[in-house]
């Protein structure tokens, strides 16, 4: 069915956002990532347009093919067209609304790109080549229907795109060869710039939660877990010493037993003597006390 095709591409998104954040995407010796990258790029992109696309259509009532770019408005009319139907739109919702396929699909392939985008300037530069690329992670940041995972993820990639290009040009000013003249560079940085502070900082500010109950609550447990910790090191030096020390005297089990059986021993009869001292204190007080009512008598 139409949403099992959805589960299978987030099986292997996922598998995908795996090996990315395993395997550095720029080592030009072993990563298949690097070798196909073209592909690999665009597959992943063609991923996350759909699974965008397909979100808005469900669950924005006024989305409109034209808000995306070009290249994309065929298969958003597309989708829109199959939805005219209200029961398969109804019921396609509810589904996604129980079992996020769409949306993993959408935060795997978000992820994907943030991932790759790390220290990794050749593909950020392929993706900035694509205008529409570029255009659609850009305007998901600010989409409210689109999970929001997804919209961090993009944020993130936005993030690492204004490091790479603030490296750029500086690597520009200092007579380095680039395919993109410094102008071109400012005024792509001036308007990732834009977006972060118009986009990225609400969206991030509104995604932080922030309680002093919980902060305290927290803070609480931390301090519990550090004084269980310590405790259970504690307990665990002194359990390496007692075995060192074992080690060292090599005693064998017999021994130990009967030099424990000899110390319980020697505590039980220094127990025994203090007991026995007290009785003999507190007889010899009575004797003098008895004494004591006796010449009282006497006179």
């Amino acid at each position: 069915s139409f949403m099992e095709q959805f589960a299978l591409l987030s099986l292997c998104l996922h598998a995908l956002c795996g090996l990315v954040e395993n395997i550095s995407a720029n080592n030009t010796s072993s990563s298949i990532l690097f070798h196909q990258r073209d592909q690999f790029l665009s597959s992943t992109m063609r991923a996350f347009n759909l699974a965008k696309h397909m979100i808005s259509s469900l669950f924005t009532p006024t989305f409109n093919s034209t808000t995306a770019s070009d290249a994309n408005v065929n298969a958003n009319s597309n989708i829109n067209n199959s939805f005219q139907n209200d029961t398969v739109k109804n019921i396609l919702i509810k589904k996604e609304n129980e079992l996020n396929l769409i949306s993993d699909v959408l935060t795997y392939t978000s992820r994907t790109i943030h991932s790759s985008s790390d220290d990794n300037p050749t593909f950020i530069q392929l993706v900035l080549a694509n205008t529409n690329w570029s255009d659609d992670i850009i305007s998901t940041i600010s989409n409210m229907s689109l999970p929001a995972l997804s919209r961090l993820h993009c944020a993130g990639f936005v993030i690492n795109t204004r490091h790479s290009i603030a490296y750029d040009i500086s690597s520009s000013s200092s007579g380095n060869n680039t395919t993109t003249t410094t102008s071109q560079l400012q005024q792509i940085q001036s308007n990732l710039e834009t977006t972060i502070t118009t986009q990225i900082l609400p969206l991030l500010s509104s995604s932080t939660f922030y309680s002093n109950d919980v902060t305290i609550a927290l803070w609480k447990q931390i301090e519990m877990n550090e004084i269980k910790l310590k405790e259970e090191q504690q307990d665990e030096l002194i359990e390496k010493n007692v075995i060192s020390i074992v080690d060292g005297k090599k005693e064998s089990a017999r021994q130990i037993a009967r030099r424990q059986k000899q110390i319980k021993a020697a505590a039980k009869a220094v127990a025994k003597a203090a007991k026995e001292a007290a009785s003999a204190a507190k007889q010899q007080d009575s004797i003098m006390k008895d004494g004591g009512d006796d010449d009282d008598d006497d006179d």
